[in-house]
């Protein structure tokens, strides 16, 4: 039989793990409202960015390389904090390119042209 020590040990054991797992319960409930919370407001923020929609970013992306638009992707712009539109548009000169319109500022941020026609599409390490 045990004595009265070791049950006294064993429940204070019980009482710190118990309250453990209370701690860290409240404490991932707080993060998980904390991260919610701050996604909304950056969401929210990027959402007010906005101040151009997609067909005029569209439009914007087509004045540039003029072709049909195979593919539009959003993305948010880090450096801005505002959304980004990623237009694949095939050219008339059968090219794939890539466009990066801003939609805050409409401006573009970036084209990819691809150009399978020749080799240097290729990787480098490629072997001959």
């Amino acid at each position: 039989m045990r004595n009265t020590k070791d049950k006294i040990v064993d429940f204070d054991k019980k009482a710190v793990i118990k309250k453990a797992k209370k701690v860290i319960i409240i404490t991932l409930s707080c993060l998980i409202i904390l991260g919610g919370a701050g996604a909304y407001v950056g969401y929210s923020y990027i959402k007010s960015n906005i101040h151009y929609t997609e067909s005029q970013c569209e439009n914007i992306a087509l004045e540039k390389v003029p072709g049909k638009i195979i593919k539009v992707k959003k993305d948010i712009d880090k450096e801005s904090l505002s959304l980004a539109y990623d237009f694949e548009i095939k050219g008339n000169d059968n090219v794939l390119n890539k466009v990066e319109v801003d939609s805050k500022s409409g401006a573009i941020i970036d084209i990819h042209h691809a150009d399978f026609r020749n080799d240097d599409h290729r990787d480098k390490f490629e072997r001959d």
